[in-house]
């Protein structure tokens, strides 16, 4: 999950590409040179720390390798002042054992070049596999919202745009939601970071204005539709209400805002 970062003005946490979207904004920018700078530091930590182990640890298996070198020689001097007189013995056998070794040597690379390749297609697989979630994902339910008229999402936990009619509206007042403007919603969480209260947000939603989009209008020149933002575990619910066999709440993406242009 990313990180996310305390913002100063509102003071409520979201993830550095949160602030980066909002950069030009003038509410956000100083949040955005603030964390911007913060995360530079994590970074030149991290790459220390990276590098620091590195450097151990290379420095650790090479002494451990030097030691390995020396006794080996040792060793190898006095089997052969030992065994002097089965030199001839032990070069024909050595002579055997290396064609069984050249040959070993050549299965064993084979069967490494084909694990190898056996993981090279499974990393593969598995980074398409991960792709194409991650494509679904752009035009499913989770964290959709209109990004060719919209700037960015409303937070980081706020960020799939609902359109609904009065209808779905009735249905979210009777069912205990607060529907609340995006001055009050920051107000509400801004105080119970505060320790002022305590905010609800399985029961609350944000009102949007829908500021940008193309205007859709019915046939007496009223708005047909109303927007809110909702969390994802509450959009997981609203995807399944009906009225009278048809769905209440639809989901606002960039495909149903074009149908309109």
């Amino acid at each position: 999950m990313a990180r996310k970062y305390l913002s100063t003005s509102t003071r409520t946490k979201h993830t550095y590409a949160f602030y980066k979207e909002r950069r030009d904004n003038p509410q956000w920018h100083d949040d955005f040179i603030q964390v911007r700078s913060q995360r530079r530091k994590e970074l030149i930590i991290e790459v220390i720390v990276s590098l620091t182990i590195v450097v151990v640890g290379a420095g650790y298996f090479s002494q451990k390798d030097g030691t390995k070198g020396i006794g080996t020689y040792k060793k190898e001097a006095v089997t052969k002042s030992s065994v002097t007189a089965k030199i001839n013995t032990e070069e024909s056998e050595r002579n055997n054992n290396s064609d069984v070794s050249s040959e070993t040597n050549e299965h064993s690379e084979s069967i490494s070049d084909d694990i190898s390749s056996s993981e090279s297609s499974r990393n593969t697989e598995s980074s398409s596999t991960k792709e194409s979630q991650s494509s679904s994902n752009l035009d499913g339910w989770s964290g959709v919202y209109p990004s060719k008229y919209l700037s960015g999402a409303l937070t980081t936990d706020y960020m799939n745009y609902i359109v609904t009619t009065k209808e779905g509206i009735d249905w979210l007042r009777d069912n205990n939601y607060v529907l609340l403007n995006q001055d009050d919603f920051f107000i509400a969480i801004n105080r119970s970071a505060n320790g002022d209260g305590k905010f609800n947000e399985e029961k609350t939603v944000v009102n949007d204005l829908g500021t940008g989009l193309p205007l859709i209008n019915d046939a007496n020149g009223n708005a047909r539709y109303q927007y809110f933002w909702a969390t994802d575990s509450q959009k997981k619910l609203l995807a399944t209400v009906k009225e009278s066999g048809h769905y209440v709440f639809l989901e606002g993406n960039n495909e149903f805002f074009d149908a309109y242009r």
